[in-house]
């Protein structure tokens, strides 16, 4: 084997030795399924050029010389699996067979600065994402696409449209569209915002919200962020680890002057998320009334996932009609806090469904419930406000000091309802769960209303586990 080469063994794989074939002059011949074969790479991103990766053959440790095989490729160009075919040479005395090996070319990012460049990037099934360096413009009567498997990613340029976006995949940009032209979005278009302004511009043309950083001003007080669901809305907002120090109101009316202008048929489709998993965004602050306000009769979906709501009175608050309404405000893995002496985590008077998993709710008073459905699933609250004990006459936001509280009201709805499935139970000077009324003087109590108390729950109360005025409250 004198052509063979002393050389260090670093293979793929090692086949055993097998199949060994008697050259004429008495030498061993080696089937090229029996070496051990190594490409110098087996990935590489696509840049239009042939990609063709050396070959090294090793066999004992030894390295084959490469003027005993020939090397081919197929399909090494696009993205995708690409192929190195090895056959040994015609005139070879040591090698004999042939092998394929596959190393793949993976899609990469495209960097344009032109309009033509952007289309042409798009439709190139090459790219995985298309990044603006440049700003620039959609031409009048220009259709520009994004397919579901591609992301245009804006930066910090701007895309001034003055046709047709039509979105399936995904846009990420800082900014409006801008200009006069129509975007149609079947896929998602995140905006990063830095600023409430931001945000609510964002709101017009964005279906995922993302903060960029802290949100706040240099005296830690916004204002409020209203949504007035003028039309329909569908989105997300992620508040990405940081906080939002503002109270974010949801109405289904605006005030215009002294007239009051109702849009009580949109429907609101909303996602409040955090994806850190320490889970140290905030949304609302002290400066604020409550973390999330939802005003409205109907059309609400609003979910909220790893997030955590403060506000000085509450981390959420609900108002409006008492009437049957078609909204459900589900939670899973969040924090509710109330600041202020007389904070609730969550006072709730709308007539909702509300279900909570994994959930902690802490203020003077942890839960306040007036109507709707309320399921808690191994949900967590703590009370550490005085115990003021009725009459109430009416007032339905009066601390109770009890962890839970439900108030079964005449005149809010007779659908009221709590289901308690596991838990902690913990109030410093009251009650764990005080089920009463705040029936105006001289108003009968009623008694319809139904509190339910499921699976292991642990109480940790000062007064006592259960108080209930009207026996509304059973335990299974």
């Amino acid at each position: 084997m004198n052509k063979l080469t002393k050389g260090i063994l670093a293979g793929l794989a090692v086949i055993p030795m097998a199949g060994i074939m008697t050259a004429c002059d008495g030498g061993e011949t080696i089937n090229l399924k029996d070496a051990t074969i190594e490409l110098s790479y087996t990935q590489v991103a696509y840049d239009g050029n042939a990609k063709c990766p050396e070959v090294t053959i090793t066999y004992q440790g030894e390295v084959i010389d490469k003027d005993e095989y020939v090397v081919s490729y197929d399909q090494n160009i696009n993205a995708g699996t690409a192929y190195a075919i090895i056959r040994a040479a015609r005139d070879s005395e040591e090698l004999v067979g042939n092998i394929t090996l596959n190393f793949t070319i993976t899609k990469s990012n495209a960097y344009v600065d032109t309009y033509l460049e952007l289309v042409n990037s798009l439709s190139n099934n090459n790219y995985k994402a298309v990044i603006l360096e440049e700003d620039i413009t959609i031409p009048y009567g220009a259709t520009l696409s994004v397919a579901s498997n591609k992301t245009l990613d804006l930066a910090s340029y701007a895309l001034a449209n003055h046709g047709t976006i039509h979105n399936s995949g995904t846009i990420l940009t800082t900014q409006n569209f801008g200009s006069n032209g129509t975007v149609v979005n079947e896929g998602d278009i995140v905006a990063s915002v830095s600023t409430v302004e931001g945000m609510l511009d964002a709101f017009e043309y964005s279906n995922y919200i993302k903060l960029a950083q802290n949100i706040s001003k240099e005296d830690g007080y916004l204002g409020d962020i209203r949504l007035v669901t003028k039309h329909d809305y569908d989105f997300t907002l992620d508040l990405n680890g940081y906080n939002l120090e503002s109270e974010f109101d949801i109405f289904k009316y605006e005030k215009v002057g002294n007239v009051y202008n109702h849009y009580p048929h949109s429907v609101v489709d909303i996602t409040i998320t955090d994806t850190s998993i320490a889970r140290t965004g905030s949304l609302g602050s002290a400066e604020s009334d409550y973390g999330l306000y939802v005003r409205g009769n109907d059309h609400y979906n609003i979910n909220i996932v790893n997030a955590k709501l403060q506000g000085l009175w509450g981390g959420l608050y609900t108002n409006g009609s008492a009437d049957t309404a078609n909204t459900v405000i589900t939670a899973i893995n969040s924090r509710f806090e109330g600041l202020a002496e007389d904070g609730f985590g969550a006072y709730v008077g709308s007539n909702f469904v509300y279900n909570f998993t994994n959930c902690e709710f802490s203020g003077v008073s942890g839960y306040y419930a007036k109507s709707g459905r309320h399921t808690f699933n191994n949900c967590s609250f703590y009370a550490d406000g005085e115990f003021l004990p009725g009459p109430y006459n009416g007032d339905g936001a009066h601390n109770t000091g009890c962890a839970i509280n439900v108030d079964s009201c005449k005149g809010y709805t007779e659908v009221l309802s709590v289901e308690i499935n596991g838990g902690f139970i913990r109030s410093e000077n009251g009650y764990g769960i005080y089920e009463f009324s705040t029936a105006k003087a001289g108003e009968s109590k009623i008694t319809y209303g139904s509190v339910s108390v499921r699976g292991l729950v642990t109480y940790a109360t000062h007064l006592g586990n259960i108080q209930s005025e009207n026996n509304a409250v059973s335990v299974q």
